[in-house]
C-alpha cells in the first residue's frame, strides 16, 4: 500500500453540528446546525480538499477579542459557508446578533436622556475565512424616528461604531471617547 484515499459525499442535516474555528489563537469559533452538501477528499499523504455549501439554521458565535471580549452571540438564520477546495479558504457570509438594553446618553451628550433602550449589536463575517475582517452594526429597533436617526448618524463612522460595539459586548454600555 502506498497510502489511503477517502472520498466523502455528505448530506448535512440539522441533526449534525458544524464548527468553524475563526481564530485558533483566541479560540473564537462558530458552532451551529443547518443543512448542506459537502464533498471531501482526504488521503494519508496530507491531502484534504472540500467542496460544498452549508446554510445555517441556528448557531452560536463564541466571539473573543483581544482578551477584552468573551461573548456568546446568536448566529442569524440563513447565513452560509462555502468551500471550493482548500478548507481553510472557506467563504463566509454570516451574521451574529447580540441584544441588550443600553443607555445611549453618552453618545447623545444629553444628560436629560437617561433610559435604557433595546439595542442590537450585529457582527458580520463576510469573505475568506483566513482574511476575515468583521464589520459591526448597531441598531435601535424600538427607538423613535428622530432619536434613531441621530444615533445612527453618530455611529456612521466605522471606527466609532466598532468601539461602541466592542464596549456594548464587553461592558453592556456605550462608552465616551474621553473616558478611553
Amino acid at each position: 500500500f502506498k497510502g489511503l484515499t477517502l472520498n466523502f459525499e455528505l448530506d448535512v442535516t440539522p441533526d449534525a453540528e458544524v464548527e468553524v474555528v475563526i481564530d485558533k489563537n483566541t479560540g473564537s469559533n462558530i458552532k451551529g446546525r443547518g443543512a448542506g452538501s459537502l464533498l471531501m477528499e482526504i488521503d494519508t499523504n496530507g491531502k484534504f480538499n472540500m467542496w460544498g455549501d452549508f446554510i445555517t439554521y441556528e448557531g452560536e458565535y463564541n466571539f473573543k477579542y483581544r482578551g477584552i471580549v468573551n461573548k456568546r452571540i446568536t448566529v442569524e438564520q440563513g447565513g452560509s459557508i462555502g468551500w471550493e477546495g482548500d478548507p481553510y479558504r472557506a467563504q463566509l457570509n454570516l451574521a451574529a446578533t447580540y441584544e441588550l438594553n443600553a443607555n445611549p446618553d453618552i453618545l447623545l451628550e444629553n444628560p436629560t436622556f437617561n433610559k435604557k433602550i433595546p439595542t442590537k449589536v450585529s457582527i458580520k463575517l463576510e469573505g475568506d475565512l483566513m482574511e476575515l475582517d468583521p464589520t459591526f452594526e448597531i441598531d435601535f429597533p424600538n427607538a423613535s424616528g428622530i432619536a434613531k436617526s441621530e444615533l445612527q448618524y453618530l455611529l456612521n463612522d466605522d471606527d466609532k461604531r466598532q468601539l461602541q460595539a466592542l464596549s456594548l459586548l464587553s461592558q453592556g454600555s456605550f462608552v465616551n471617547n474621553v473616558n478611553i
